[in-house]
């Protein structure tokens, strides 16, 4: 857990300890960035080389590296459901232009960055708050208003907007074991393969991987239950490797008695449509077509829900 951090504190100590408590604040900064911010496909730089520089540079590069964490924080909000107005420019301008009286724009400064960073370490405590080993695979029954608090009604309406007829809210969702059923793994499982794999199955819900180490495997879902997709075992039930691919990227819930798939993107990178490269929005509960192909930040990485849809199908045979 991130612990909130203090303007105050860091003033306090860093003039008790003639500035070595700062060395170790800005380190675990560094690293609590690191972890919100995972899986954003930026390649962090170690804080000792980040000391090492500044000092040969005459704390230029120190300014530039506090430059580059607004940017992060910035850019990594929304996957947290939050928008944060200031960047790395508004940090910077502080420094140079408030930094003449007294040093009050670096202090400023300094509080942009703790206020920002303690906003997302909020979210991502809630988010990887630890559970029970036996309550693991399942959601609680308020899931959804705690998603509606966290995120606001302004940011479900802007979602709504967009999807209008893809947003389809079901309560909450349960979570089941990982299930394979393994084939021969290719590079790319072709579209026939795929067709005849799931006639005459269309009661039960399949996950079929199309591109990566996953290609060629059907994955069974059992109804009312979900595959959570990502890298962390502790919180996924099927594990899958990649730069692009998210601590916990996604889920996927068979709804038999509709014939479709509850889809729930919570990742930074993205999940998006095979058909057009649309990015699906996240942290909203879609419906998918069964045939309805998406991949994982990266084309690379890809999986069909289901089989092909009739009218995919049909668009194929044209």
């Amino acid at each position: 857990m991130i612990q909130e951090r203090s303007l105050w504190k860091l003033i306090l100590l860093s003039v008790v300890t003639c500035g070595i408590y700062s060395i170790y604040f800005w380190y675990q900064f560094d690293r609590d960035v690191n972890l919100i911010c995972e899986g954003d496909g930026e390649q962090p730089m170690s804080y000792l080389l980040v000391v090492v520089l500044s000092v040969l540079t005459c704390s230029i590069f120190l300014w530039y590296w506090f430059y580059k964490q607004a940017n992060r924080l910035q850019a990594n909000a929304r996957r947290y459901g939050m928008e944060i107005q200031e960047n790395g420019t508004t940090v910077i301008l502080w420094f140079l232009i408030g930094g003449w009286f007294f040093f009050v724009g670096i202090f400023v400064g300094y509080h942009i960055l703790i206020k920002n960073i303690n906003r997302l370490a909020e979210a991502y405590n809630h988010d990887v708050q630890p559970k029970e080993e036996v309550d693991f695979y399942s959601r609680p029954s308020d899931y959804r208003r705690m998603e509606d608090e966290r995120y606001g009604d302004e940011q479900m309406q802007r979602s709504d907007a967009r999807y209008p007829e893809e947003v389809f809210d079901i309560g909450y969702e349960k979570r089941s074991e990982r299930t394979e059923s393994f084939q021969t793994v290719n590079q790319m499982a072709p579209e026939e393969e795929i067709r005849e794999e799931f006639q005459g199955e269309e009661e039960k819900g399949y996950l079929y991987g199309v591109t990566g180490e996953y290609a060629g495997v059907k994955l069974s879902i059992d109804d009312g239950k979900s595959v959570i997709i990502g890298r962390n075992p502790q919180e996924c039930n099927l594990i899958v490797k990649g730069r692009q691919v998210s601590r916990k990227h996604c889920s996927v819930t068979y709804a038999p008695d509709q014939d479709r798939y509850l889809f729930v993107d919570y990742s930074s990178n993205g999940t998006y449509l095979s058909e057009d490269d649309s990015r699906l929005p996240s942290y909203r509960e879609l419906v998918l077509r069964p045939g309805t192909t998406v991949y994982l930040g990266t084309r690379e990485i890809s999986f069909c829900l289901g089989g092909l849809g009739e009218k995919e199908g049909k668009d194929k045979q044209r």
